[in-house]
């Protein structure tokens, strides 16, 4: 079996390292081109303390199609990555995206249509990216499915399965996804903006917590007019996942701002408003978010 993965970030690296670790035989490569490609080749990456060092395919090396391709970039290296990932996809090619938000399954679709591209979703780790270390406390889970719970989501179960990757399907993929998006509309831009851990949000007198939920109230009133059955249930279970997490853990979103690096506010932030207005749904606690965050963005770059 052949699995290669593009975007070799916090999370990329974890599920990398547990598939090349729970499946030996496996063919497990990055692809990755210029600068990057030569740092991963040269200092690899270190997880929990320990080095670990992948083999790097580069544009125009020669390869076959993956039976695994996961595209794990941020946002807006989408584009990048289907241009990197053209060569390694063919008929059959299960594509799977760990980029946060909504977005990026409809365009992989779009871009790969002989491929099989699956739905998914991570929650519940908590990993953390300095350079080119890694640490993770929880490894968390990941939930992938389709309408027709197809062969390739058959297939995908037992390549997670043989690896001891933290998986299941659910029967409403779209309901999970919208869950998960929730999610992270309320702590990602919350804790970047309030410069809170994961700490901040756990408990029940959090105040930053209640900042995180009104961003997602917002979200669930757009997830119903759609036709998503979003409710108390799903917040109290995010609550649970958050009170999970190592308290001085980092979102994706707080990493960034302190490393003063452009955030993802657009496909959080950024569409809950636009969804919004399209709806005629007023969402006044996203728009301080959005501001504040690209407020923040531009003061740090100033620096």
């Amino acid at each position: 079996m052949r699995i290669a993965m593009i975007g070799i970030g916090a999370l990329g690296g974890i599920y990398l390292d547990r598939l090349a670790r729970g499946l030996p035989d496996a063919d497990v490569v990055v692809v990755a081109d210029g600068e990057r490609a030569d740092r991963l080749e040269r200092d690899g990456i270190t997880i929990n303390g320990e080095r670990r060092v992948f083999p790097v395919l580069r544009p125009g090396d020669a390869t076959s199609s993956a039976d695994l391709l996961i595209i794990a970039t941020k946002a807006a290296g989408l584009d990048p990555a289907i241009a990197l990932a053209a060569p390694h996809v063919g008929r059959g090619t299960i594509v799977l995206s760990l980029i946060n938000g909504i977005h990026s399954e409809p365009i992989l679709a779009r871009a790969f249509p002989r491929a099989h591209v699956v739905p998914s979703m991570t929650a519940g780790s908590d990993v953390m990216r300095r350079g080119n270390e890694i640490r993770f406390a929880n490894f968390g889970r990941i939930a992938f499915g389709d309408t027709a719970q197809s062969d390739a989501v058959r297939r995908l179960g037992e390549v997670f399965a043989g690896a001891d990757v933290p998986h299941e399907i659910p029967r409403n993929m779209t309901h999970v996804l919208w869950w998960k998006f929730m999610g992270n509309v309320g702590i990602n831009p919350a804790s970047a903006l309030l410069d809170a851990t994961y700490g901040e949000f756990q408990g029940g007198d959090s105040p930053a917590g209640a900042v995180m939920v009104a961003a997602q109230r917002e979200l669930i009133a757009i997830a119903n007019a759609k036709g998503v059955a979003l409710g108390e249930d799903d917040l109290a279970e995010w609550l649970r996942v958050v009170g999970t997490l190592d308290p001085a853990g980092e979102t994706s979103m707080l990493q960034d701002m302190r490393a003063a690096r452009p955030t993802e506010i657009d496909i959080f932030a950024g569409v809950v408003v636009e969804m919004g207005r399209e709806l005629g749904i007023p969402t006044p606690v996203n728009e301080t978010l959005f501001h504040g965050i690209r407020a923040r963005e531009r003061i740090l770059g100033s620096r």
